[in-house]
């Protein structure tokens, strides 16, 4: 199922750019807004994040399985706090839905490891915490390879929003090793909502993506969207018992 794992690493690169009198702003403006978030965002110690992501895939890779087009769904609710401290704790619960199938598991940080429980199978492996990132480092984050910026206000939130260069995303997608083949970008938009002290509190990503490998193809359409809360204000996190996790040697992230 390529396009599967494929449709996981549009999903990452995808996240890792989320980190991306009243008056209009200036396009200079708004990418200095953008980066003074996404230094806040970068920043955060401890979080509540949920993501909610709705994708539609067709093309000719999925003819292997007998179908023209499928729904993919994916969803994760969690907690972090002491982010890239030797204390950093997570929890979290994920599910991937595709071709009727619809798999559920959790996720955990301790004591610099990584619990996962995928479909009855716990695993505990190594976890480098210098290497951990949920946000994208802003100094990663070119600025130029982001175009058609907008502004408004509502809600209380600050929006902008702007495009992804095709380039550029196809740079994030060959950085990762759950991607493979070659990229083409249709439209990504990304429109984020900003507190007035300068959090994201929500993203939400409208895509259409296309990949091809093997002379065959799938496009990657839909919608994902992200919250964040509580910002800074998560002192504990929950643990089931974790002493029935086997431990594996090679780290997963």
């Amino acid at each position: 199922m390529k396009f599967l794992k494929a449709g996981l690493a549009v999903l990452m690169a995808c996240v890792m750019l989320t980190g991306c009198g009243k008056k209009d702003l200036t396009e200079d403006e708004m990418k200095a807004l953008f980066q003074e978030t996404q230094t806040n965002m970068a920043s955060l110690e401890s979080s509540h994040l949920a993501l909610d992501a709705k994708l539609n895939i067709s093309g000719s890779m999925l003819a292997q399985s007998g179908i023209d087009n499928t729904d993919m769904t994916m969803t994760l609710d969690m907690k972090y706090k002491d982010m890239n401290k030797q204390t950093m704790g997570l929890s979290g619960e994920y599910s991937i839905g595709i071709m009727g199938m619809n798999l559920t598991g959790s996720l955990y940080v301790k004591d610099e490891a990584m619990y996962i429980d995928l479909l009855g199978q716990k695993m505990k492996t190594p976890l480098d915490l210098s290497a951990f990132e949920i946000v994208e480092q802003p100094a990663n984050i070119d600025v130029s390879m982001l175009s058609n910026w907008t502004y408004e206000q509502a809600d209380g939130l600050t929006f902008i929003s702007c495009d992804v260069d095709n380039d550029y995303f196809k740079s994030i997608l060959d950085s990762l090793e759950e991607a493979s083949g070659s990229f083409k970008v249709n439209k990504l938009n990304f429109k984020y909502g900003i507190t007035d002290d300068k959090y994201i509190s929500s993203v939400v990503i409208s895509m259409d993506v296309e990949m091809t490998a093997d002379g065959q193809s799938a496009v990657y359409a839909g919608e994902i969207n992200i919250t964040w809360d509580e910002h800074n204000k998560v002192s504990e996190i929950t643990y089931p018992d974790l002493s029935n996790y086997q431990e594996t040697e090679e780290s997963l992230f």
